[in-house]
């Protein structure tokens, strides 16, 4: 497709001043060294184009200038950079990438006025322009590509980005910049609204942001979230229209008509951190895919067409976390509702048996934990040392005895897991082997009942199944879990998710592993030929569907309902086995999903 240029520039929202007029440069330092010692400005480029691009600042070029392939990226080792340039573009080139490949300038590179002459070289077209450096105000600089009347065009955009922290140290700050090409083939246009893993709306300063308009930063606790986009119209997200974050590409299906849904799509669980501020970014970027598999040998036709989708910017990243920890209470103790608290501070009141609380932001270093009866009675109490970014399950539980005790589950929010078949360890750390699926349903196993020494829990009635590269082996972390007791070898299962890379693959995909139902045995010590054991046929089975699915009405038909969402959780079993214990208190599985 032939490329022209549209350049689009908000002056009034922005207040910056542009200028196509050529003036020459002031003359400023070029010493290489003195440029990398001088402080960065407050001017920052992102490249969304997929093309690689060459610069040059105040008439000193940074990148090559060097022969492009067919696809405008540039051929290295041309030897045009300067030595100054390849200190920032090593690759002798502004190299386009799925996160923009942030650049910000520094202030050595300005003229005596603060402002910089950037002249890009994109895929044969040039963007000239003048940017005034703001001491007061940073400023984002944005370029897209976008399809415009049939067209394959390049625009911009430079707008403010937050230069003070959030006002709750534990909090980060979080907004919508929605400038998504107005000709979309999906037919993902309009105003945009950012939910909850569950489509509850986040904050009316967060949804209905229309096209080519930014919204303002909301402050929320730090944490780890599933955040979706849909596209919306007033108080109602539209579940067929729900946006992609890269690398996952919109679902396409060449031999079906356009516009297509696009529901049900995978989101990864991510960390927003305290003291962070982001951006969710909505633009176009270039898609391929397969159109069809031709007769014979050969690869596969593909066709490109240019999409919305969205990315998470970091607006500011975030200073090392020395502070804060995430607790959430977890009632397994058979009887009337608990009280949690931590030092005194009371952090869920009142939680019934089979019930957990929102997660509640501690600090680091050593605290007192305890749960009371409704009249105030210290029932058990422990101490719990917490570590910055520590996410901690306090569960109330039933010794054998009847008396009540509180365990303690540390829960992982990066689905990282070792490879068990890998090689030979390396002696000095176990890095070499540490994976990491940031598609999948990650859960974790525990036995909470009093009555049940040993516990296994299965995939209906098989033995769940740990996938990896390199051997296929019955899960440890769900078999012969002993009662109140944190299993911490292998403790999550992480199953990948089907995504959608090539638009061949359907919502209901599965990746290395899928549930149906989650049934629990009474086991005793063994290997696994004796394993699960007896099962404990009165405890109703997991549906994994109905458990795993946190609203339903995200899917307009259970076709194209996944087998389970991805996320972070926890099957416990919980309560009474033995004959005659109350209805209210007899044994269950309780699920626990730790993002929202």
């Amino acid at each position: 497709m032939k490329l022209t240029l549209n350049i689009y520039i908000a002056l009034m929202a922005t207040g910056l001043f542009f200028s196509c007029k050529k003036d020459k440069a002031d003359n400023i330092n070029k010493s290489s060294l003195d440029v990398l010692k001088t402080s960065p400005s407050n001017i920052r480029l992102f490249n969304f184009t997929d093309f690689d691009a060459d610069m040059t600042i105040n008439n000193i070029p940074l990148t090559a200038y060097g022969i492009k392939d067919g696809t405008g990226a540039a051929v290295i080792g041309t030897g045009n950079a300067t030595q100054l340039g390849l200190q920032f573009f090593p690759k002798e080139a502004w190299k386009a990438g799925a996160g923009g490949s942030p650049f910000i300038l520094p202030t050595s590179l300005l003229d005596k006025n603060g402002r910089a002459e950037i002249r890009l070289l994109i895929n044969t077209k040039t963007i000239d322009t003048i940017i005034q450096n703001n001491t007061l105000q940073p400023k984002d600089y944005y370029l897209f590509r976008k399809t415009a009347q049939g067209k394959d065009i390049l625009s911009y955009v430079v707008l403010n980005r937050e230069a003070n922290p959030p006002a709750a140290a534990e909090n980060f700050k979080v907004r919508i910049l929605n400038y998504q090409q107005t000709q979309d083939p999906l037919g993902l246009t309009g105003p945009v609204t950012l939910t909850y893993a569950d489509g509850t709306p986040v904050h009316a300063k967060l949804s209905n942001i229309a096209p080519n308009t930014a919204s303002e930063y909301v402050e929320l606790p730090y944490g780890a979230y599933q955040f979706k986009l849909f596209l919306s119209n007033g108080s109602f997200i539209d579940v067929e229209k729900q946006m992609t974050e890269l690398p996952v590409q919109p679902d396409f299906q060449s031999v079906k008509p356009l516009p297509q849904p696009q529901q049900g799509v995978i989101i990864p669980v991510r960390t927003y951190k305290p003291g962070g501020a982001y951006t969710m970014l909505v633009s176009a970027a270039a898609m391929s895919y397969q159109d069809k598999y031709p007769d014979g040998t050969g690869d596969p036709v593909r066709v490109d067409f240019n999409m919305n989708i969205y990315r998470v910017v970091a607006d500011i990243e975030p200073a090392v976390n020395f502070s804060f920890a995430r607790v959430q209470a977890a009632n397994a103790y058979p009887g009337p509702g608990l009280n949690f608290m931590i030092d005194g501070q009371r952090i869920a009141n009142g939680l019934d048996f089979g019930k957990n609380s929102e997660y509640y932001i501690s600090t680091r270093g050593a605290h007192t934990v305890s749960i009371t009866d409704a009249s105030g009675k210290k029932l058990a109490e422990k101490s719990l040392t917490l570590y910055p970014y520590d996410n901690y399950t306090i569960w109330a539980t039933q010794k054998k005895d009847g008396s009540a005790d509180i365990v303690f589950a540390a829960v992982s929010m990066t689905s990282a897991y070792y490879e068990t078949g890998y090689g030979t360890p390396s002696g000095v750390s176990g890095t070499d082997a540490l994976r990491k699926k940031p598609y999948a349903w990650s859960t974790r196993f525990l036995n909470l009942s009093p009555d049940v020494p040993l516990a296994t829990f299965t995939n209906d009635h098989s033995l769940f199944i740990h996938y990896d590269f390199y051997q296929n082996l019955p899960f440890s972390g769900a078999c012969n879990i002993k009662s109140n007791t944190i299993p911490d070898v292998e403790p999550f299962l992480s199953y990948a998710m089907g995504k959608r890379t090539l638009g061949i693959s359907n919502p209901a995909a599965v990746g290395d592993g899928s549930a149906e139902k989650i049934r629990v045995y009474e086991s005793t010590e063994g290997r696994y030929p004796e394993l699960p054991g007896k099962l404990l046929a009165s405890i109703s089975p997991l549906n994994v569907k109905e458990k795993f699915i946190a609203n339903k009405g995200l899917y307009t038909s259970a076709s194209l309902e996944p087998w389970a969402e991805p996320g972070i959780y926890t099957v416990a079993l919980i309560g009474k086995t033995v004959p005659g214990a109350p209805e209210g208190e007899k044994a269950r599985l309780m699920v626990i999903k730790h993002n929202k």
